[in-house]
Protein backbone atom coordinates (compact mmCIF):
# COMPACT_ATOMS: atom_id res chain seq x y z
CA UNK A 1 0.00 0.00 0.00
CA UNK A 2 1.13 3.33 -1.12
CA UNK A 3 1.91 5.99 1.67
CA UNK A 4 -0.98 7.85 0.09
CA UNK A 5 -3.25 4.61 0.85
CA UNK A 6 -1.74 4.32 4.02
CA UNK A 7 -2.98 7.95 5.60
CA UNK A 8 -6.34 7.29 3.72
CA UNK A 9 -6.73 4.59 6.13
CA UNK A 10 -5.62 5.80 8.75
CA UNK A 11 -8.76 8.47 8.17
CA UNK A 12 -10.79 6.20 8.12
CA UNK A 13 -10.06 4.65 11.20
CA UNK A 14 -9.89 7.55 13.21
CA UNK A 15 -13.73 7.98 11.76
CA UNK A 16 -14.37 4.67 12.84
CA UNK A 17 -13.11 5.20 16.17
CA UNK A 18 -14.92 8.68 16.80
CA UNK A 19 -18.33 6.77 15.29
CA UNK A 20 -18.44 9.38 12.39
CA UNK A 21 -19.26 6.44 10.17
CA UNK A 22 -21.20 3.41 10.71
CA UNK A 23 -19.11 0.09 10.10
CA UNK A 24 -21.00 -0.33 7.48
CA UNK A 25 -19.96 2.21 5.31
CA UNK A 26 -16.69 1.68 7.04
CA UNK A 27 -16.17 -1.16 5.04
CA UNK A 28 -17.60 -0.30 1.78
CA UNK A 29 -14.58 2.46 2.27
CA UNK A 30 -12.09 0.65 3.36
CA UNK A 31 -13.03 -1.88 0.08
CA UNK A 32 -12.67 1.08 -1.82
CA UNK A 33 -9.39 2.26 -0.89
CA UNK A 34 -8.17 -1.22 -0.94
CA UNK A 35 -9.22 -1.33 -5.13
CA UNK A 36 -8.02 1.96 -5.61
CA UNK A 37 -4.65 0.63 -4.00
CA UNK A 38 -4.38 -2.33 -6.28
CA UNK A 39 -4.83 -0.30 -9.47
CA UNK A 40 -2.27 2.00 -7.90
CA UNK A 41 0.39 -0.95 -7.57
CA UNK A 42 0.28 -1.24 -11.26
CA UNK A 43 0.10 1.85 -12.49
CA UNK A 44 3.26 2.53 -10.11
CA UNK A 45 4.74 -0.78 -11.35
CA UNK A 46 8.46 -0.01 -12.84
CA UNK A 47 7.82 -2.93 -15.22
CA UNK A 48 4.22 -1.76 -16.78
CA UNK A 49 4.34 2.07 -16.40
CA UNK A 50 8.18 3.19 -16.23
CA UNK A 51 7.28 6.30 -17.59
CA UNK A 52 6.11 8.38 -14.83
CA UNK A 53 10.29 7.90 -13.99
CA UNK A 54 12.13 7.76 -16.54
CA UNK A 55 11.41 10.64 -19.19
CA UNK A 56 12.70 12.96 -21.84
CA UNK A 57 16.61 12.09 -22.85
CA UNK A 58 16.85 9.25 -20.56
CA UNK A 59 13.91 7.46 -22.15
CA UNK A 60 14.71 7.93 -25.81
CA UNK A 61 18.37 6.92 -25.24
CA UNK A 62 17.06 4.18 -23.37
CA UNK A 63 14.96 3.15 -26.49
CA UNK A 64 18.10 3.38 -28.32
CA UNK A 65 19.94 1.35 -26.53
CA UNK A 66 17.48 -1.38 -26.82
CA UNK A 67 17.15 -0.78 -30.53
CA UNK A 68 20.80 -1.60 -30.92
CA UNK A 69 20.26 -4.86 -28.53
CA UNK A 70 17.32 -6.07 -30.56
CA UNK A 71 19.18 -5.36 -33.98
CA UNK A 72 21.98 -7.68 -32.29
CA UNK A 73 20.09 -10.61 -30.99
CA UNK A 74 18.08 -10.68 -33.96
CA UNK A 75 20.96 -11.28 -36.19
CA UNK A 76 22.59 -13.83 -34.07
CA UNK A 77 18.88 -15.27 -33.52
CA UNK A 78 18.05 -15.70 -37.34
CA UNK A 79 14.75 -12.76 -36.89
CA UNK A 80 13.26 -9.73 -37.82
CA UNK A 81 10.74 -7.07 -36.93
CA UNK A 82 8.20 -7.26 -39.94
CA UNK A 83 5.73 -5.26 -37.48
CA UNK A 84 5.94 -3.89 -34.23
CA UNK A 85 3.94 -6.68 -32.55
CA UNK A 86 5.76 -9.17 -34.50
CA UNK A 87 9.35 -10.88 -34.73
CA UNK A 88 9.91 -13.70 -37.46
CA UNK A 89 12.09 -15.80 -38.71
CA UNK A 90 13.33 -15.34 -41.90
CA UNK A 91 13.12 -18.53 -44.04
CA UNK A 92 14.76 -17.86 -47.37
CA UNK A 93 18.72 -18.37 -47.30
CA UNK A 94 18.85 -15.19 -50.23
CA UNK A 95 17.36 -12.69 -47.86
CA UNK A 96 19.94 -9.77 -47.16
CA UNK A 97 19.86 -9.54 -43.25
CA UNK A 98 22.66 -7.28 -41.22
CA UNK A 99 22.32 -5.54 -38.14
CA UNK A 100 21.49 -1.59 -39.62
CA UNK A 101 18.52 -3.14 -41.56
CA UNK A 102 17.23 -4.74 -38.44
CA UNK A 103 17.85 -1.69 -36.57
CA UNK A 104 16.33 0.67 -38.97
CA UNK A 105 13.20 -1.99 -38.38
CA UNK A 106 12.65 -1.29 -35.16
CA UNK A 107 13.39 2.36 -35.75
CA UNK A 108 10.51 2.42 -38.69
CA UNK A 109 7.99 0.60 -36.20
CA UNK A 110 9.06 2.75 -33.48
CA UNK A 111 8.29 5.62 -35.50
CA UNK A 112 5.20 4.51 -36.70
CA UNK A 113 3.21 3.92 -33.63
CA UNK A 114 4.89 7.63 -32.42
CA UNK A 115 3.32 9.51 -34.92
CA UNK A 116 0.18 7.76 -34.70
CA UNK A 117 -0.23 8.41 -31.04
CA UNK A 118 0.94 11.71 -31.19
CA UNK A 119 -2.16 11.84 -34.07
CA UNK A 120 -4.67 10.57 -32.29
CA UNK A 121 -3.66 12.69 -29.30
CA UNK A 122 -4.16 16.01 -31.36
CA UNK A 123 -7.29 14.74 -32.74
CA UNK A 124 -8.64 14.09 -29.31
CA UNK A 125 -7.94 17.82 -28.57
CA UNK A 126 -5.07 17.59 -26.05
CA UNK A 127 -3.05 20.47 -25.94
CA UNK A 128 0.61 20.95 -25.27
CA UNK A 129 2.03 18.20 -26.84
CA UNK A 130 5.71 17.46 -27.57
CA UNK A 131 6.04 14.89 -30.52
CA UNK A 132 9.32 14.29 -28.53
CA UNK A 133 7.86 12.87 -25.96
CA UNK A 134 5.38 10.10 -27.72
CA UNK A 135 9.03 8.86 -29.55
CA UNK A 136 11.15 8.84 -26.32
CA UNK A 137 7.70 6.75 -24.33
CA UNK A 138 7.41 4.29 -27.27
CA UNK A 139 11.09 3.81 -27.89
CA UNK A 140 11.37 2.91 -24.14
CA UNK A 141 8.31 0.54 -24.02
CA UNK A 142 9.97 -1.97 -26.56
CA UNK A 143 11.44 -3.56 -23.59
CA UNK A 144 9.32 -6.25 -23.12
CA UNK A 145 9.69 -7.32 -26.67
CA UNK A 146 14.02 -7.29 -25.77
CA UNK A 147 12.88 -9.93 -23.72
CA UNK A 148 10.73 -11.78 -26.03
CA UNK A 149 13.49 -12.07 -28.27
CA UNK A 150 16.58 -12.58 -25.35
CA UNK A 151 14.45 -15.63 -24.60
CA UNK A 152 14.65 -16.50 -28.58
CA UNK A 153 18.01 -16.57 -28.72
CA UNK A 154 18.28 -19.22 -25.75
CA UNK A 155 16.07 -21.49 -27.64
CA UNK A 156 18.12 -20.77 -30.69
CA UNK A 157 21.09 -22.11 -28.65
CA UNK A 158 18.57 -25.09 -27.11
CA UNK A 159 17.05 -26.19 -30.72
CA UNK A 160 19.44 -25.89 -33.54
CA UNK A 161 16.93 -26.77 -35.67
CA UNK A 162 15.90 -23.14 -35.74
CA UNK A 163 18.78 -22.32 -37.90
CA UNK A 164 17.56 -24.44 -40.14
CA UNK A 165 14.56 -22.51 -40.64
CA UNK A 166 16.43 -19.55 -41.30
CA UNK A 167 18.70 -21.15 -43.88
CA UNK A 168 15.88 -22.94 -45.77
CA UNK A 169 17.22 -25.97 -44.81
CA UNK A 170 14.34 -27.39 -42.83
CA UNK A 171 10.69 -26.82 -41.78
CA UNK A 172 10.14 -28.13 -38.20
CA UNK A 173 6.51 -26.03 -37.36
CA UNK A 174 5.72 -28.22 -35.00
CA UNK A 175 8.21 -26.80 -32.67
CA UNK A 176 7.74 -23.29 -34.08
CA UNK A 177 4.52 -23.68 -32.77
CA UNK A 178 4.88 -24.52 -29.49
CA UNK A 179 7.38 -21.88 -28.80
CA UNK A 180 5.59 -19.51 -29.86
CA UNK A 181 3.10 -20.33 -27.13
CA UNK A 182 5.79 -19.12 -24.54
CA UNK A 183 5.42 -15.63 -26.24
CA UNK A 184 2.11 -14.74 -25.79
CA UNK A 185 2.80 -13.27 -21.80
CA UNK A 186 5.72 -10.94 -23.91
CA UNK A 187 2.40 -9.54 -26.36
CA UNK A 188 0.40 -8.87 -23.42
CA UNK A 189 2.79 -7.22 -21.65
CA UNK A 190 3.85 -5.42 -24.68
CA UNK A 191 0.76 -4.03 -25.05
CA UNK A 192 0.41 -2.99 -21.89
CA UNK A 193 3.44 -0.74 -21.70
CA UNK A 194 2.46 0.58 -25.17
CA UNK A 195 -0.88 1.41 -23.23
CA UNK A 196 0.92 3.51 -20.38
CA UNK A 197 3.31 4.97 -23.21
CA UNK A 198 0.21 6.79 -24.31
CA UNK A 199 -1.43 7.81 -21.23
CA UNK A 200 1.41 8.88 -20.43
CA UNK A 201 2.81 10.97 -22.69
CA UNK A 202 -0.61 12.74 -24.17
CA UNK A 203 -2.66 13.34 -21.16
CA UNK A 204 -5.63 11.24 -22.29
CA UNK A 205 -8.10 9.56 -20.35
CA UNK A 206 -11.06 7.31 -20.03
CA UNK A 207 -12.77 6.59 -23.09
CA UNK A 208 -10.62 8.97 -25.21
CA UNK A 209 -7.41 6.67 -24.44
CA UNK A 210 -9.05 3.57 -24.88
CA UNK A 211 -10.33 4.73 -28.09
CA UNK A 212 -7.21 6.29 -29.24
CA UNK A 213 -5.09 3.60 -28.02
CA UNK A 214 -6.91 0.77 -30.20
CA UNK A 215 -7.24 2.72 -33.56
CA UNK A 216 -3.26 3.61 -33.54
CA UNK A 217 -2.97 -0.43 -33.00
CA UNK A 218 -4.77 -1.37 -35.47
CA UNK A 219 -3.37 1.04 -37.85
CA UNK A 220 0.00 0.87 -36.63
CA UNK A 221 -0.01 -3.21 -37.64
CA UNK A 222 -1.05 -1.96 -40.91
CA UNK A 223 1.41 0.68 -41.66
CA UNK A 224 4.57 -0.76 -40.16
CA UNK A 225 4.50 -4.03 -42.44
CA UNK A 226 4.31 -1.50 -44.98
CA UNK A 227 6.92 1.18 -43.98
CA UNK A 228 8.96 -2.04 -43.11
CA UNK A 229 8.99 -3.25 -46.44
CA UNK A 230 9.22 0.07 -48.39
CA UNK A 231 11.76 2.32 -46.21
CA UNK A 232 13.74 -0.73 -45.25
CA UNK A 233 13.80 -2.90 -48.19
CA UNK A 234 14.15 -6.06 -45.96
CA UNK A 235 13.43 -7.94 -48.66
CA UNK A 236 16.25 -7.43 -51.38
Amino acid sequence: MSKVMKQEQLKLNQLLEEEKISSENYEMLRTAIQSKSFFSSIEDSILLNPFSKIAGFSAFALGILFVVLMAIIANLGYIHYPGFLSFHLYENKYYTVDIGRLALQCITNNLVLSLLFYLGAILAKQRSLRFVDFVGTVFLSRFPYLAAVSLHLIYVAIFPELKGIASGVSDPHRLVSVLGISFAPFVVWQCITYWFALKESSGLQGKMLWLVFLISMFLCDVLSGLASRWWVNFYS
